[in-house]
């Protein structure tokens, strides 16, 4: 079971997925919707929008959950449902490095709250000091794309961002787009 509901967690600059499948079959209020299964009204897209292009990969659900709360749609996991998902193992790569720690940064530009947004840069600035050190000794392309992944951030790079060169997406093995 990958996802069985989810929520937004500002102070992680994440989603927390649930694993465990609730024993009532009734729908359950989430804050988290995965891109790989959903069903959206055509008045919710009107709404929030579709994905946020400029996550390019990584996050961009979690963007996207976030701007359908705000406007004013409930979310529902439906644990009756099933939907099977196919997914290589998830290993941590560059590419990979690079959008979760860009976009984690980003997804808290959308937080509500000072204090989410302060503790959540927080969060990823303690994991990262933690990461980096490590991958420098024993993983250098992860700690480059990390660095890389906060340099874009901060000065506002989206989409493909500055790592999706062609030398660095043929060292990835291809061009790898999250598509919806």
């Amino acid at each position: 079971m990958w996802y069985a509901g989810g929520m937004i967690a500002y102070r992680r600059a994440h989603a927390v997925t649930n694993r465990i499948v609730p024993q009532d079959e009734g729908a359950v209020h989430v804050t988290f919707l995965t891109g790989c299964a959903l069903m959206l009204r055509v008045e919710a897209v009107r709404a929030a929008g579709m994905f946020d292009e400029d996550y390019f990969m990584y996050l961009e659900d979690v963007d996207l959950s976030r701007r359908l709360l705000a406007a004013g749609h409930s979310l529902l996991y439906l644990p009756g449902a099933r939907f099977f998902h196919r997914m290589e193992m998830d290993e941590q790569t560059p590419l990979k490095t690079y959008f979760v720690t860009r976009n984690r940064l980003k997804l808290l530009d959308g937080a509500s709250g000072v204090m989410d947004r302060v503790l959540g840069r927080l969060f990823v600035l303690a994991v990262l000091a933690v990461r980096v050190p490590r991958w420098l000794l024993m993983d250098p392309a992860n700690a480059r794309a990390a660095i890389a992944g906060v340099r874009d951030y901060l000065t506002g790079r989206s989409g493909g961002g500055s790592f999706m060169t062609s030398e660095n997406a043929v060292r990835q093995g291809g061009t790898h787009a999250h598509r919806h």
